[in-house]
C-alpha cells in the first residue's frame, strides 16, 4: 500500500548512498510502476505550498497543474531532519492516492492541518503558488552554490510515479480528529514504533519511533500491509489494533507483546510526539 517505507528501502539499496543526499521526488503510486521520463518529470507547471516546521521552511509540497502526479522536495540546508520529513510526505501522498484523492486534492488536503513533529505542515494561511516545473522548485529549495535563488528555472531529473489509471485501494484512513488507542511495537525489547487506531473514525496506522532509526522505518511496510489485510477482512480499526497482540515477533516488523498495555491518547498528534521523543 505505501511507497514511503518501500521507497526508503529503494534509496538505501543503492540509488542514494547517504542520508544527506537529496531523496528527490517521492511521488504518487500507480501499481509501483516508476516513470523516469525526464521531460514529464521536469517540464510540467506545478502548484505548491511551503512546508514549515517550527517556523522554518523545510521543503515544498507540490502537484502538477494538469493534476496527474504530486511530490515533496526537501531543503538540504534545514536544521531539521528533512530526510524523515520526505519519507513521511511520501507515505501521505501514497495513501492519499490509495484513498482516491487526485494529486491537487492531496496537495490542498493538508493546508491548516496540525503540524507533524517531523514532517511539519502547511500553515492555514499559506497561499498556493505556481512554478514552471518541479525543477524550479528543486532549485528554490536547494539553489546551486554561488548562484542566487531562482524563481523560475529548470530542475534536475527526478523519479516519479505516474498518477494515470489509479489503482484505488480501500483501507483505513491515516488521519483522525478524535481520541485514539495505541500499542507499542517491539522487537527483542526495543520499541520500533506504535500502532494506533481511532475510537471514532475509520482510521489506523503505524508510526515509527525516531530513536529506532531504520529498524523502525523498516517495520512500517509490514504493519501497513497488515492493516490493509485487516481492513479487507472487514475488521474495525480497534479490532485490527488488537489482532496481533501476543503473536510471535516478526524478524522485521517485530510484534505486540502479550502483556502490552493498550493506552488511550487524545489525538494522533500525541502518539506522533511520543514517537519523536517529545512526550
Amino acid at each position: 500500500m505505501t511507497i514511503g517505507y518501500a521507497y526508503l528501502e529503494y534509496l538505501r539499496r543503492g540509488h542514494f548512498r547517504h542520508r544527506t543526499l537529496e531523496p528527490a521526488h517521492m511521488c504518487w503510486g500507480k501499481k509501483r510502476s516508476m516513470n523516469t521520463n525526464s521531460t514529464r518529470s521536469g517540464a510540467s507547471p506545478v502548484r505548491y505550498y511551503p512546508v514549515t516546521l517550527n517556523g522554518e521552511i523545510i521543503g515544498y509540497l507540490y502537484a502538477t497543474q494538469d493534476d496527474d502526479w504530486a511530490s515533496f522536495v526537501r531543503r538540504m540546508e534545514s536544521a531539521h531532519d528533512t530526510f524523515r520529513a520526505a519519507v513521511e510526505w511520501s507515505r501521505r501522498l501514497d495513501q492519499a492516492g490509495n484513498y482516491g484523492f487526485s494529486p491537487l486534492q492531496a496537495l490542498r488536503h493538508w493546508v491548516g492541518k496540525p503540524e507533524h513533529p517531523t514532517a511539519g505542515g502547511i500553515a492555514a494561511g499559506a497561499q498556493e503558488q505556481r512554478a514552471s516545473g518541479n525543477a524550479a522548485l528543486a532549485r528554490l529549495a536547494n539553489p546551486p552554490r554561488g548562484e542566487d535563488t531562482p524563481t523560475e528555472t529548470e530542475v534536475s531529473e527526478g523519479l516519479a510515479y505516474s498518477g494515470e489509471g489509479w489503482d484505488v485501494q480501500q483501507g483505513y484512513d491515516f488521519l483522525s480528529a478524535g481520541p485514539v488507542r495505541w500499542l507499542p511495537i517491539t522487537r527483542r525489547g526495543e520499541v520500533l514504533g506504535y500502532l494506533w487506531a481511532s475510537e471514532t473514525d475509520y482510521a489506523a496506522d503505524y508510526i515509527d519511533r525516531t530513536e529506532a532509526g531504520t529498524a523502525g522505518l523498516d517495520a512500517g511496510e509490514p504493519w501497513v500491509s497488515r492493516l490493509d489485510q485487516a481492513a479487507a477482512e472487514g475488521l474495525a480499526p480497534l479490532q485490527a489494533l488488537r489482532r496481533w497482540v501476543g503473536e510471535p515477533e516478526d524478524p522485521v516488523a517485530g510484534g505486540i507483546a502479550a502483556g502490552a498495555v493498550e493506552q488511550e491518547a487524545p489525538s494522533v498528534e500525541f502518539v506522533q510526539r511520543l514517537a519523536s521523543g517529545e512526550s
